[in-house]
C-alpha cells in the first residue's frame, strides 16, 4: 500500500485539546496571525507572511498539493476556540524504508503549554499504527532549544548534528539528528496514548 493511499481522504485525528485537520481556505486569517511573526519561522526555512496575501499562496499552495495527494500538512485546532494556532507534517516519507521526518510550527501565544508535544505525538502514532513506519526523525537548528525540548519530551534520541547542513537566511546552520525508532516508540506507547486520549481504529484512513 502506497503511503499517499493513507491521506485518501485526508484523515482527521483528536487528542485532549486539539483536532489535526486539512488545511482549509477558511484557515488563512488564522494562520497568518502567526506566520507573520518572525519568531514562528526563526528556526525554519520560511520567511514571515508580510501580508495576507503571502498566506493566501501559501493555502492555495497547500491546497493544490491536496489535490495531488503530495500534501501531509495538519491545521493544528484548538478545541476550545476553533482557533487555527499551528501546523504540523511529515517533511518527507521514504517508503521503501519506511522512514519520515516531522516537522512543526505553532503559534508564540501557546508556547509553553505542551501543544507541540501533543500535536506531534498525534502524527507520530499515526505514522508507527497507521503507516507502519519503521523510524521518524526530525532535524533540528542547534539553537532551537524549545524544539529539543519538545522531541526531548517525545523519547526521540539524540544520534549527531551535521554541520552547516542547510543554508538559510543568508548564514549556514548546524542540524540535530533525533529520532524514534517503532520498538522506542512501543516502550513509550502508554505515555503517547496517555497524553493524545487517541484510539485507533481498523480502517487505515480514520483514526479519532
Amino acid at each position: 500500500m502506497n503511503y499517499k493511499d493513507y491521506f485518501v481522504p485526508f484523515p482527521t485525528i483528536k487528542t485532549l485539546r486539539l483536532t489535526l485537520r486539512k488545511v482549509e481556505r477558511s484557515d488563512i486569517q488564522d494562520l497568518f496571525e502567526f506566520c507573520r511573526y518572525p519568531e514562528s519561522c526563526e528556526y525554519s526555512q520560511w520567511l514571515p507572511h508580510k501580508s495576507i496575501a503571502d498566506t493566501k499562496d501559501f493555502v492555495s499552495w497547500l491546497l493544490l498539493s491536496y489535490k495531488k495527494q503530495n500534501c501531509t500538512v495538519w491545521a493544528i485546532v484548538e478545541n476550545s476556540s476553533k482557533r487555527v494556532i499551528g501546523t504540523c507534517n511529515f517533511v518527507s516519507i521514504d517508503e521503501n524504508y519506511k522512514i519520515a521526518e516531522i516537522g512543526y510550527c505553532l503559534s508564540k501565544d501557546y508556547w509553553r503549554k505542551g501543544i507541540a508535544t501533543e500535536a506531534v505525538s498525534a502524527i507520530i502514532s499515526f505514522g508507527f499504527h497507521k503507516i507502519g513506519l519503521k523510524r521518524i526523525q526530525a532535524r533540528i537548528m542547534v539553537e532551537n532549544t524549545r524544539s529539543i525540548h519538545v522531541v526531548q519530551k517525545l523519547g526521540m534520541e539524540y544520534e549527531g548534528t551535521l554541520k552547516k547542513a542547510v543554508y538559510f537566511n543568508s548564514k549556514t546552520h548546524d542540524l540535530m539528528v533525533w529520532a524514534i525508532t517503532d520498538d522506542r516508540y512501543n516502550f513509550y506507547k502508554d505515555e503517547y496514548n496517555a497524553r493524545t486520549n487517541n484510539s485507533w481504529d481498523d480502517d487505515a484512513n480514520r483514526c479519532r
